[in-house]
């Protein structure tokens, strides 16, 4: 399940202003770089100014039950990067934003004080007059006298500064570091030779050239390179290297639940400790000589912070980062080139209300979101079956009520009239008659209305239709994020190369069957009991 504020089309996140990007050829090189930290934080305070009175005071807002209250809105969460959550809290690069740890041990679990922002004030304000301040040097201050959030109320930035998944974990600790060193050990060659020789399968990327040629990378294509990364590992590697790196994409994985438990956040901890105990493999294989890496020990903080601020999937940067197209690359486009911000905010301005008045008349019509309908590689247009399922009337009275979808079949099927040897040949299925036969005695006793002499009888003389592709809907779980919604079942035989066509592999997917009365010692107390791996 996908919630509507992660949408850019929901219009979920407002745009309060541009900020300058400047060069300041004016100053000088010593003081170039503290000029632009102190432009940014000015620029922040005066787009955050209302925010201190209405804070203070409080504001009446229309509440979702209808009733109007007084609301004191304050600065909760700031999503940002690293130099950017940096440039926020007033520290160097080097350092953490966060915490005080000491830049020489952020590679190791200690655990550390939290910046406190009254604190932080104190320090500035004391090296403002001119005083020798320590703690200034020891925590990696920078010379900003004013930040923007020293006068909103009931805020503390650093506890609002939040995870950030894409840069941190997928361009950052996963593909800039762990992608790396592994590559280092199994070679370049060899890496991208796994990835090449992985198997087509639906919902799975297949990377035709490895990985080495990529030129660009987003967050989509990092989650679809974790899904088979430790495949891509096995074999390749030490043990132990390939214990730290599923040791990291089970915190990747974890980090991105919708909802948390006690339990999930326990995991989600304890992977990080796993890490941890083996990380010392790579300085062993002289692929790392520390690992005091800022990325890394953001890892630290995920637990403590969505415990205060939720879930981290909430606040990751990809959603902001497509808003760049939205707000400053089409707004830009929209303009003549000439005093193009004037332009730029009365243009969005109009997109804003375009788009609140199709919200508005989406309320007052009741429409509703449209069945997943698919179209099948086959030509033909989809077909929803729903076996036993539950109807659920729309809220309309002029609609018709909606089926719960189980599966999706195309409307014809891709092959017409095989025989029992063409399917035995083509498809692989051996015992194709006896388990169909099988199949079909079974289902009649499970009906009162037939008997076991009702079932029809089969001979290889009978011919049967069969589909290239099945699709299953994914049920939705709030706890996950599922980027896919769809579970897609091949069973497409091999086709011969004629004329200037090469000819295709046969597509034989394998799914998980739930079977009786066999038990299997491997799989009992997991997640996979009664489980039984077959290939269609």
């Amino acid at each position: 399940m996908t919630l509507p504020q992660r949408h850019p089309q929901h219009h979920a996140a407002i745009l309060l202003g541009y900020l300058p990007a400047v060069k300041l050829d004016c100053f000088s090189k010593g003081t170039h770089s503290v000029a632009g930290y102190r432009l940014f934080h000015e620029c922040m305070r005066r787009l955050l100014e209302p925010l201190i009175a209405a804070g203070n005071d409080g504001v009446e807002m229309v509440c979702a039950d209808g009733y109007i209250r007084r609301v004191h809105p304050i600065l909760v969460a700031y999503v940002a990067d690293h130099p950017e959550q940096c440039l926020v809290a007033c520290t160097k690069e080097s350092f953490c934003p966060k915490c005080r740890v000491h830049r020489d041990d952020r590679g190791e679990p200690l655990a550390s004080l939290c910046r406190d922002q009254e604190r932080t004030m104190t320090i500035l304000k004391h090296k403002e007059t001119g005083r020798r301040v320590a703690a200034y040097s020891r925590e990696g201050l920078r010379p900003v006298y004013r930040p923007f959030w020293a006068d909103l109320l009931h805020s503390d930035i650093f506890g609002a500064i939040t995870p950030d998944i894409l840069h941190q974990l997928h361009k950052g600790v996963f593909h800039d570091h762990l992608l790396k060193w592994c590559t280092q050990i199994a070679g370049e060659e060899e890496i991208d030779k796994r990835y090449h020789s992985m198997m087509n399968y639906p919902g799975l990327r297949y990377f035709t050239q490895g990985i080495s040629l990529v030129s660009q990378w987003t967050g989509t294509k990092h989650q679809e390179m974790q899904r088979v990364f430790m495949g891509v590992l096995a074999g390749a590697v030490q043990p132990a290297v390939a214990q730290a790196a599923r040791a990291i994409i089970d915190f990747i994985f974890y980090v991105q639940f919708h909802s948390h438990t006690s339990q999930s956040l326990e995991a989600l901890q304890s992977a990080l400790d796993e890490f941890h105990r083996h990380k010392e493999i790579f300085i062993q294989l002289e692929v790392r000589e520390d690992f005091n890496i800022p990325k890394m020990h953001s890892m630290q903080h995920y637990v403590t912070s969505i415990k205060s601020r939720g879930s981290a999937d909430g606040f990751n940067t990809e959603f902001p980062e497509r808003l760049h197209i939205d707000f400053a690359k089409n707004a830009y486009r929209a303009t003549n080139r000439k005093d193009y911000v004037a332009q730029m905010t009365k243009w969005l301005a109009h997109q804003e209300a375009v788009g609140q008045f199709d919200a508005y008349l989406d309320w007052t019509l009741k429409r509703l979101d449209s069945v997943h309908n698919e179209v099948d590689d086959d030509g033909g247009d989809a077909e929803i079956e729903g076996f036993d399922a539950e109807v659920q009337p729309k809220q309309t009275t002029t609609a018709d009520s909606i089926p719960v979808v189980t599966h999706i079949l195309a409307s014809r099927p891709s092959f017409r009239a095989l025989t029992v040897p063409f399917i035995i040949q083509m498809f692989g299925g051996l015992s194709f008659l006896p388990a169909v036969s099988l199949y079909l005695r079974v289902s009649s006793l499970r009906v009162p209305a037939m008997s076991h002499s009702a079932a029809p009888e089969l001979s290889q003389w009978d011919r049967f239709d069969a589909y290239r592709r099945l699709s299953i809907p994914y049920p939705k779980l709030r706890a996950l994020h599922m980027g896919k919604t769809m579970d897609r079942i091949r069973a497409t035989p091999s086709t011969p190369p004629s004329g200037r066509s090469q000819g295709s592999p046969g597509q034989f997917d394998t799914v998980l069957v739930r079977t009786e009365g066999e038990v299997n010692v491997h799989t009992q107390g997991t997640a996979l009991e009664g489980l039984q791996v077959v290939q269609v």
